[in-house]
């Protein structure tokens, strides 16, 4: 392990314990392998006391017991994860051969580098919501001119504040008055249930769809929530 390792120079030797202490809280179950490997290939750069190291493919395939294939892959899952970096020449040819110099960098960790490690699979879970909920605001957008507000609510279990908004403009709502509007939405956002059974009293009240709809739609939300 890097805590074990004897290195001669006392900087290395703090960056040794940094390194083990960093791997360590980045083993979790989804790159446990990929801890191994770091940790491995960042005692190689302890060792050497240098940040850059030319290493080759068939080098780190022995380290890592591995094919090349796999080298190269858990290289870039590395450099994905901000942990090393690559750099690589142009091909070169020397003695009869093509020869491509790459040099690898070990990053050292930082709080910027562990804040990504920690919130990594939270940030795609959220991306992943975000794409979801944009689908969802075009499929609104879309289904607005196609059918009333009530059979659209049919289809939801909460009202979204985009297509809330939108059906209080286009029956005549104030402008100064979405400060207001706005706080009726928080009482049923996420109760579609509430504001559909509303639109269908007000329909068989008869009630016109303009600001008097408006009203009797929050009156009656006050009333029911």
């Amino acid at each position: 392990m890097l805590s074990t390792l004897t290195v001669t120079r006392p900087f290395w030797r703090k960056r040794a314990g940094m390194l083990q202490r960093f791997y360590q809280s980045f083993d979790h179950h989804q790159t446990k392998r990929l801890s191994y490997r770091i940790s491995d290939l960042a005692e190689i750069f302890v060792i050497r006391q240098s940040l850059r190291l030319e290493l080759t493919d068939s080098y780190l395939a022995k380290v890592w017991s591995c094919s090349i294939k796999t080298v190269q892959r858990t290289l870039a899952d590395l450099e994905k994860l901000h942990l090393l970096k690559r750099f690589t020449d142009k091909p070169r040819f020397i003695d009869g051969r093509w020869i491509r110099r790459r040099v690898l960098c070990l990053i050292l960790p930082s709080k910027k580098t562990a804040s990504f490690l920690n919130g990594h699979d939270d940030r795609q879970a959220k991306l992943s919501l975000q794409k979801e909920e944009r689908k969802d605001l075009t499929k609104e957008k879309s289904t607005h001119p196609k059918m009333c507000f009530a059979d659209y609510l049919m289809t939801r279990q909460g009202v979204s504040r985009r297509a809330w908004f939108y059906w209080m403009r286009k029956w005549g709502a104030i402008p100064s008055s979405f400060g207001y509007l706005h706080l009726v939405h928080q009482l049923i956002k996420n109760r579609a249930d509430i504001l559909e059974s509303i639109l269908f009293d007000a329909r068989d009240a008869k009630i016109p769809e303009n600001q008097n709809l408006v009203g009797f739609i929050v009156e009656e939300i006050k009333a029911r929530t």
